[in-house]
């Protein structure tokens, strides 16, 4: 499947960003966002992640 990008994510990504004091956040942004960093241990630090994603449905199921 081809996604499209979602609009104005990165706006609302940078803006929760502005609300937490840089040394306080982790960012990943366009192919830095990957499965990888994802489920990274370092993820595990954070009281709060904020993903913006496609989601698909499988009404098969």
């Amino acid at each position: 499947m081809n996604f499209s990008r979602l609009p104005f994510t990165r706006t609302e990504a940078e803006t929760i960003l502005n609300l937490v004091p840089k040394n306080q956040s982790l960012s990943a942004f366009d192919f830095n966002a990957d499965r990888d960093f994802a489920t990274s241990a370092k993820l595990s630090e954070y009281r709060i992640l904020h993903f913006a994603t496609h989601g698909i449905l499988d009404r098969a199921c």
